[in-house]
């Protein structure tokens, strides 16, 4: 949400599951952002906003449907893609790229490939027993914690946080659902996560926006700090230019 309305152009629909706090545009329009020709719109006032709820509520996609333009979405998963399908609008961006490498699972997967320092971890792992062993695997290698990390990832706060000592004196099947309640976080469905070692007293991380155009070309378009905060250490903001 907070990125389609930083992002918002004069002519623009910002499309958000929950209605925007006015006093945030107010304090964005004391310096300098002109949203004198942008339109807001979100679910009712009331409505069950669970994760996916933007993409499959009849009311939403009506309206979205008798709009101009195309879709530039925070994420582009299959759930953006079948929600431009029915709304009948192109997405901005390619779904099967995003899909390989915008996640958690294909970011471990690319990093790994590249060379590049990530925690320990394991990726694609798409049922119980897999975190299970994950978790058993890592504990070996002598983690104190891990972290159960949803694919399409939520800003940190879709994670599920493992203390191990404290793990391990439950019951297999208290264990067992715990860790399926992880992967349920986001959305009733599932999903797929990334089981990885938890790095503590961790307080912001580097972030990048890139464009990758058709002709492979790349364009950086940001460079920034993701401020973290909470016991999850989810995105609370952002502090540019980076230092770290």
């Amino acid at each position: 949400d907070q990125r389609s309305i930083v992002c918002a152009r004069p002519g623009d629909v910002v499309l958000t599951r929950d209605k925007i706090d006015p006093n945030f545009i107010k304090y964005l329009s004391k310096y300098g952002w002109d949203f004198s020709k942008v339109k807001f719109h979100s679910l009712e006032k009331g409505k069950n906003s669970q994760f996916d709820s933007i993409f499959t509520d009849p009311k939403m996609i009506e309206f979205v449907s008798k709009t101009r333009g195309y879709l530039d979405t925070y994420h582009l998963t299959n759930l953006e893609d079948t929600f431009a399908g029915k709304v009948g609008k192109p997405l901005l961006g390619n779904v099967k790229m995003a899909t390989r490498y915008g996640t958690k699972s294909g970011f471990r997967k690319l990093a790994k490939k590249l060379s590049l320092p990530i925690p320990d971890g394991y990726e694609v792992i798409k049922n119980t027993d897999q975190a299970m062993q994950a978790i058993s695997n890592l504990h070996k290698k002598g983690k104190k914690a891990v972290g159960i990390k949803i694919n399409c990832g939520a800003d940190g706060f879709s994670t599920t946080l493992i203390n191990l000592d404290k793990f391990l004196q439950y019951t297999t099947s208290r264990q067992k659902a715990i860790v399926r309640k992880a992967f349920t976080k986001l959305s009733s469905d599932g999903d797929v996560v990334s089981v990885e070692e938890w790095i503590p007293e961790v307080i912001s991380s580097p972030a990048v926006i890139v464009n990758i155009l058709p002709n492979k070309k790349t364009e950086i378009v940001l460079l920034y700090d993701q401020i973290l905060k909470g016991k999850l250490k989810g995105y609370v903001g952002a502090i540019y230019p980076s230092s770290t």
